[in-house]
């Protein structure tokens, strides 16, 4: 609208228009926690400044209305209205604000807005807008690939294993749509595991291609796409956790486990693989006691009657659907309780179940509850005492220096030990070694400690006659074999008491201290063929429990053959008589 006035004077008429336009503008000021004005991230405040002013030449003579506009990338609508009233003069102006905190959704948004002003003149009734205001909410992330998983590092097989995979977003934004694969990397033994850090690899080269390497075949185990937002939630295909099934394989062997994602951050198309979680495939050994009886806790010249328990393990075959353990010949009497171990041979070839009830048929039970109660088998204390073995060999010669071929050693004869160590070795079998047939050797002093650093063999061909079987005896304090020795034809008495009076399988671990022990350091099976005696008895051998049925396969053999009863019989005979001390009425075997 216009205002004008006329004048008459005469024929003379003059009009006055009050002319005006309106300017409007919008800037961004600020950015909170950025030095930037066009580029902003979730969490950020913008400020915008918006200004109104009226271009003149005159004042208005309208009320302007004026506000801020939503652009790109915010929802639809516009700020609250305020007014540049009637009559603001040229130059005349009014200058807001407003602002806007950015969220998670906003990533990948260029968020704009605008001042817009109405009527935009005195001969224009329209609306006019500013040119808009933008910032950026570009993608800033870095992904980092985990697994987990519910299991110690070693492992028998086979077993079922839970994966928990997990991927943490640094932030501050949420992922672009990222793939990802939960992997498995079985690695054959004695070959390493392929990019054991895990590490990254270019957007054509996926996790199995990534874990490659000798002996190491790869398979996806689950894979998906999502968006991993940087508060820890997900949207997309879900990680969940993957149960995963381990059958059996050599000991020694690996299975490991990887998460990869990509792209890996906001600024890398690349993979990004964690380091693989692995699980070393381990063995329970198993040991044997044929032609005897395992006697487990009985007092002897050397040590008290004491409380000892029989702890052995057993391991399920999924080829043969067996379970195999350890297990003794005859009968097991124990002071203490069994857990584990199968008398009467009831593991030979393997078992259908497990439970001790079915598989101590020759155990010696004090059970004073009413049926069969696994976790209660044993408690036999047996009242009587083993042989004082050393008493009927007196050592008559002595060994010098710290080591002894039984070669070397005359036959008939009780040696003892100068030194606080002898290591024994045999470089032929005894019998054959030039004494003849029916050679013998005692080595007897308690307060030495023997170790036997070669096999000791008999020399068993031709035997006509009692008098001909060949015999080693050894009792010494303790008794300490090499890991290489596979066969002991020996007596082998410990007569050490507390720490002492041990027997040790394998003399590359120490006694008592089986942390080292390893299926490499210890992994040759050993047969020993004549009486045990001792206070302890450490088994360290790893050797035998394979694959399938060859899971029973023992890592020792303790074996009381018939030559040693038929050579104690025609020793004793040859130096006194034969009294029997005792009979006991037994059930036949069959």
């Amino acid at each position: 609208m216009e205002q004008w006035s006329r004048i008459t004077s005469g024929t003379a008429c003059v009009t006055v228009v009050n002319q005006w336009t309106i300017g409007v503008n919008s800037n961004v000021t600020s950015i909170t926690g950025t030095g930037s004005k066009t580029v902003a991230k979730p969490g950020d405040v913008i400020t915008w400044q918006h200004n109104v002013t009226n271009n003149g030449p005159d004042a208005t003579r309208k009320a302007v209305v004026y506000r801020y506009e939503n652009g790109t990338g915010l929802p639809a609508g516009s700020g609250s209205a305020q007014t540049l009233p009637i009559n603001t003069a040229n130059g005349g102006s009014r200058t807001f604000s407003s602002t806007y905190r950015v969220v998670a959704d906003d990533v990948d948004k260029t968020i704009c807005r605008a001042t817009s002003a109405d009527p935009r003149s005195w001969n224009n009734d329209t609306k006019i807008t500013s040119g808009f205001a933008c910032v950026y909410i570009p993608y800033n992330y870095t992904l980092t690939p985990t697994v987990s998983v519910d299991k110690g590092s070693v492992i028998e097989a086979p077993t079922s294993v839970t994966i928990t995979p997990d991927v943490s977003n640094s932030g501050p934004t949420k992922s672009r749509s990222t793939q990802w694969q939960l992997t498995r990397i079985d690695i054959r033994s004695g070959n390493a595991i392929p990019r054991p850090t895990g590490g990254a690899s270019a957007a054509a080269q996926g996790p199995c291609s990534f874990f490659t390497g000798p002996g190491a075949a790869c398979r996806v185990l689950q894979r998906g796409t999502s968006v991993f937002n940087a508060n820890g939630s997900t949207a997309g295909d879900a990680l969940n956790d993957a149960a995963e099934q381990i059958n059996e394989l050599p000991v020694g062997s690996k299975v490991c486990f990887s998460l990869s994602v990509q792209p890996v951050s906001s600024s890398s198309t690349n993979w990004s693989h964690s380091a693989p979680i692995c699980l070393t495939v381990a063995k329970r050994p198993k040991v044997q006691v044929l032609g005897s009886d395992l006697i487990v806790g009985r007092a002897s010249p050397y040590n008290p009657a004491k409380v000892s328990q029989v702890v052995t393990s057993t391991s399920y075959s999924n080829t043969t659907s067996r379970y195999y353990g350890s297990w003794s010949e005859y009968a097991i009497i124990p002071s203490g309780t069994v857990k584990g171990m199968a008398s009467g041979a009831m593991y030979v070839d393997g078992a259908m179940a497990s439970s001790l009830c079915s598989l101590s048929v020759l155990t010696i039970s004090n059970n004073n509850g009413t049926g069969c109660q696994a976790t209660n088998i044993g408690r036999y204390a047996t009242g009587s005492i083993a042989p004082n073995i050393a008493s009927r060999f007196p050592a008559t010669r002595a060994i010098t220096g710290g080591s002894v071929n039984l070669r070397d050693l005359a036959s008939a004869k009780s040696y003892s030990i100068n030194n606080s160590t002898l290591n024994i070795s045999s470089s032929q079998p005894i019998g054959s070694d030039g004494a003849g047939k029916g050679k013998w050797v005692v080595i007897n002093d308690s307060e030495a400690t023997v170790r036997i650093t070669s096999n000791i063999n008999y020399d068993t061909a031709g035997l006509t006659a009692l008098d001909d079987i060949p015999q080693i005896v050894i009792i010494a304090r303790n008794i300490i074999i090499d890991a290489s020795v596979t066969n002991v034809d020996a007596w082998l008495i410990a007569t050490g008491t507390g720490a002492e009076g041990y027997i040790n399988t394998c003399g590359t671990i120490p006694a008592n201290a089986p942390s080292t022990i390893n299926s490499n350091n210890c992994e040759k099976p050993l047969t020993i063929n004549g009486p045990l005696l001792a206070n302890k008895l450490y088994m360290y051998r790893t050797g035998g429990a394979g694959v399938g049925a060859a899971a029973g396969d023992p890592s020792e053999v303790f074996n009381l053959r018939a030559d040693a009863y038929l050579w104690a019989s025609a020793y004793s005979s040859s130096n006194g008589r034969l009294p029997t001390a005792s009979t006991k009425e037994l059930p036949p075997r069959f």
